[in-house]
């Protein structure tokens, strides 16, 4: 798994709780006002509606990033290792080295990096011509 995917996801999770805990408190706050502190002190109502409204868009922001947190650590985390190239004089786990290489001449394929028999004209692995 990604390592940035898995914080992503942690972190959206926390934030996501975070914001619904606090839309679900200034709910509780605002249903408690019974109908006649509601008309004495609109202010604090419209200040706890205020933050419910808050609250869930933080929590909606949170769920995004745990998505794109879980996107992340699962679908760049199992990406395919790529290719590595062969450097003149290298040779890959697997592969048997045909001879001493000559000072001046390259044993290596130009476009592919695979290792060449002395002297020959096409390479072996891309099939494209030596020299």
């Amino acid at each position: 798994m990604n390592t940035s995917g898995v914080v992503l996801l942690v972190v959206g999770i926390l934030v996501l709780v975070g914001g619904m805990g606090m839309a679900l408190s200034s709910a509780d706050s605002a249903n408690s006002m019974g109908w006649m502190e509601r008309q004495l002190y609109p202010e604090e109502y419209n200040d706890y509606v205020t933050m419910n409204w808050i609250g869930w868009i933080v929590a909606g922001v949170g769920g995004i990033m745990a998505i794109a947190g879980l996107v992340v650590a699962v679908a760049v985390g199992t990406k395919a290792p790529t290719q590595t190239t062969v450097q003149p004089g290298q040779a890959q786990y697997g592969q048997v080295q045909h001879g001493p290489v000559t000072a001046g001449v390259s044993n290596f394929c130009s476009y592919c990096g695979q290792q060449t028999a002395p002297g020959a004209l096409m390479c072996p692995r891309c099939g494209r011509k030596l020299g």
